[in-house]
């Protein structure tokens, strides 16, 4: 009776621990292609920032564009779409980035969902295993034959353990990897909100100066300020997605 009671404990066991063993490869190779993706698009935003406003109070806007295209770095592919609305002044441009890094904050997200759900339900289904063993092992008991009824209850309290620790592991693990990423995803949203802050203040400090000096709203007045001048003829380019940058 033994060997059978421990052949059913087993079975659901080895199930339980298969399916968590072919949770955990997945995560950690999935883990191992999101960090290559981050890692290839990085890039010093500060050096970043500093190029693209050097540009833009030269009037160099196509500059400005070509720094960014240049840059394989998330933030800039999030704060390009800005400069086709520089026109209409610090709002239009805050309005277009936060559209971009909206949607791009959003796919990347979405690429991490699947190991957000196995670090959360891994150990649900390690406990999954256990009851398995549990279940198996009460459900063929016999009352009458005391001895071999503890041996094979705690036989199979054993062997339901091994999947328990197995959900623990493999949840701790997955959930660790799956915030080490989206504390990225923040780092990347940081950036983001670093080159767009650097732009606006460009955008409200030509403002200031086109009103202090009496020039039009686009700086064509003028060469007093020549390095700050706006130029209304921006190239108008489509904003890029994520699946380009790939």
């Amino acid at each position: 009776m033994i060997g059978r009671l421990s052949g059913l404990a087993f079975l659901g066991s080895t199930f339980v621990v298969g399916l968590l063993f072919g949770s955990a490869i997945w995560v950690f190779a999935r883990a191992m292609e999101r960090w290559s993706f981050f890692k290839d698009r990085r890039d010093d935003i500060n050096r970043l920032g500093d190029e693209l406003i050097s540009r833009l109070r030269h009037g160099d806007f196509d500059g400005a564009d070509f720094v960014l295209t240049q840059s394989p770095s998330i933030e800039a592919a999030s704060v390009r779409p800005g400069l086709d609305w520089l026109d209409g002044g610090p709002d239009a441009v805050e309005a277009a980035i936060d559209a971009q890094r909206v949607g791009i904050r959003r796919e990347l997200e979405q690429s991490l969902l699947p190991i957000g759900i196995i670090g959360r339900q891994a150990p649900w289904f390690g406990l999954l295993g256990l009851m398995i063993s549990l279940v198996d092992t009460i459900r063929s008991l016999d009352d009458e034959q005391t001895k071999s009824t503890m041996s094979a209850l705690f036989h199979g309290v054993s062997i339901g353990l091994i999947p328990a620790c197995a959900g623990l592991i493999v949840g701790i693990a997955t959930s660790i990897t799956h915030e080490i990423l989206v504390e990225k995803i923040r780092y990347i949203d940081a950036g983001v909100a670093i080159l767009t802050k650097r732009l606006l203040a460009f955008l409200s400090f030509k403002n200031h100066l086109a009103r202090e000096f009496g020039l039009s709203a686009n700086g064509h007045d003028s060469g007093a300020i020549p390095e700050t001048e706006i130029d209304d003829e921006v190239d108008r380019r489509r904003p890029v997605s994520m699946a380009e940058m790939d």
